[in-house]
């Protein structure tokens, strides 16, 4: 028996455990693709006979494929690893999609709407101007004073209807579109309801209504933006005198209630039918009324975004009705500031 060159100088042979026989086997699935080796090793010199080596070799070959196999297996764990990860991927991206198909089908459908009442809102009054100014124009020399007074104020009317209308639209389109967060700051409401009654006293007497503000009490305070806020009192109050009875009163006030300030508004209108509070409150949508003032259609959209800048004060809008004796509005602030 004589030594082997390759193994001469190797630490476990020259010291510890001292290795006096090798046999060894090459873990080799492929050509040029080592994963390592297999070996046997003894403390006594030893020859392997062929069927010991034909033993490690069958052996080596069996580790080899549990190895590959492991492997396989680790491989196919990742790709499911990151194959569960794309399709979680691929689900949000979907519900992405599909909200994105849903806002883009009501955003046309809104448009569309807002197109139509605005084409049909628009052309009213300007229909009712154009005729207005067409009767003083052929008639500027021969009419009498109290008829070209009157065109005067049919024209003026319907001016303010248009009026009305652009800052709707232009209320839907900073609220639904650039949605600004408005800036909040402490707000005197008994100044508030008594510089707005006394702006609108005039659009009150062109309605045949009398505007009255009731006796305010103490005054409360509630963070809000005085140009948003005025902007809902003014269309409550116009609803009012809408479908208020000619002749009749509309009446606004506040109450400091410990729980949350409030502005109410009431008239005397013929109310409004149980279970209509989502066309109240809708975009484009209006209650249907056998009261004879209701003629005076707008877009409704006034009491909608009079919801959305309430919502953006933390407040709330809502509505008692009795048919025949009127409505009263509501508009309820969070609790007091101190």
């Amino acid at each position: 028996m004589t030594p082997d060159a390759r193994f001469a100088e190797n630490p476990f042979v020259l010291g510890a455990p001292g290795i006096r026989s090798y046999l060894g086997t090459v873990l080799e699935p492929k050509p040029g693709m080592r994963l390592g080796t297999l070996c046997v090793l003894d403390l006594k010199s030893k020859i392997y006979s062929d069927e010991e080596k034909a033993a490690l070799s069958k052996l080596g070959q069996a580790i080899t494929a549990l190895l590959i196999s492991h492997r396989e297996k680790l491989e196919l764990l990742n790709y499911s690893t990151e194959l569960s990860s794309k399709k979680s991927e691929m689900s949000e991206l979907t519900a992405s999609l599909r909200s994105a198909m849903e806002n883009l089908v009501v955003s046309e459908k809104v448009r569309s709407e807002l197109l139509s009442v605005v084409s049909h809102e628009l052309r009213t009054p300007l229909t009712s101007i154009m005729g207005a100014l067409g009767l003083m124009k052929n008639n500027f020399l021969t009419a009498e004073p109290q008829m070209t007074l009157r065109l005067i104020s049919v024209a003026y009317k319907n001016s303010r209807r248009l009026l009305s209308l652009v800052e709707d639209i232009l209320d839907i389109q900073k609220n639904d579109f650039d949605n600004p967060e408005p800036e909040l700051v402490p707000v005197d409401l008994t100044e508030l309801i008594e510089t707005s009654a006394e702006a609108y006293q005039n659009y009150a007497a062109d309605s045949d209504v009398t505007l009255t503000v009731l006796g305010t009490g103490p005054s409360c305070v509630v963070n809000g933006n005085k140009i948003l806020l005025d902007r809902v009192i003014a269309n409550i109050l116009s609803n009012a005198f809408k479908f208020s009875k000619r002749g009749g009163n509309v009446e606004i006030s506040q109450h400091c209630f410990d729980d949350g300030p409030q502005i109410a508004v009431r008239d005397n209108g013929a109310g409004i039918p149980e279970g209509s509070k989502e066309k109240v409150f809708g975009l484009f949508s209006q209650v249907d009324s056998s009261d004879t003032r209701a003629s005076q259609r707008g877009t409704g959209l006034g009491m909608h975004i009079c919801k959305k800048i309430l919502k953006q004060h933390n407040a709330t809008i809502d509505y008692k009705s009795e048919l025949g004796i009127g409505t009263t509005f509501v508009v309820t602030f969070p609790a007091l500031v101190t």
